[in-house]
C-alpha cells in the first residue's frame, strides 16, 4: 500500500477545498507519512458527520491502496449487488462489472451505494446504514479501530 503524504491528499483529484496544507497537518498530527490503517483509525474530522466518508475517500482513490487490497474490498463491497437476482439499474450493474474487473472502488462503492438505495425503498436510513457498511468493509480489509 502506498504511503500517504500531505502532498499526496493536496495532489487527489476533487479534493474538498477544505483541506488545505494546515488543515492536513493538524490531522497528521506531526507525521510525515500515515498508512491506510492510520488513515481508517484518524478521525479526520470529528465535528462533522462525514468524517468515516472523507476517510473512505481519500482511500478509494486510484494508486493509494495495491490492486489485491482494491480488489478485496471491490468484491465484499459488491457482493449484496451481485447476489441480488431482481431487477436493477442497468449502470449500477455496469459499474459493479467494471470494479470487480479493474478494482476501481470508487465504482464499488457507487454501486453499492445505488443498489442499497434501490433495493431499500430510497430512504435515509438505508443510504445512512449503506456509508456505514461500506466502512466497515474497508475496516474489515485493512483494519484500524
Amino acid at each position: 500500500m502506498t504511503p500517504i503524504t500531505i502532498d499526496n491528499v493536496l495532489a487527489l483529484p476533487k479534493l474538498c477545498s477544505s483541506y488545505t496544507r494546515e488543515r492536513l497537518e493538524q490531522i497528521f498530527a506531526g507525521r510525515t507519512v500515515m498508512t491506510s490503517k492510520e488513515v481508517l483509525a484518524t478521525d479526520v474530522n470529528s465535528h462533522e458527520v462525514h468524517s468515516k466518508e472523507d476517510r473512505i475517500w481519500t482511500l478509494s482513490q486510484p494508486g493509494i491502496l495495491d490492486i489485491e487490497t482494491s480488489l478485496r474490498i471491490c468484491t465484499i463491497l459488491l457482493d449484496p449487488l451481485m447476489s441480488y437476482v431482481g431487477d436493477t439499474q442497468i449502470g449500477v450493474r455496469d459499474d459493479a462489472i467494471s470494479a470487480l474487473a479493474t478494482g476501481n472502488i470508487q465504482k464499488a462503492l457507487r454501486a453499492s451505494y445505488f443498489h442499497a438505495d434501490y433495493v431499500g425503498g430510497h430512504t435515509k436510513e438505508v443510504k445512512l446504514a449503506e456509508k456505514e457498511r461500506q466502512y466497515q468493509v474497508f475496516l474489515s480489509v485493512i483494519g484500524g479501530s
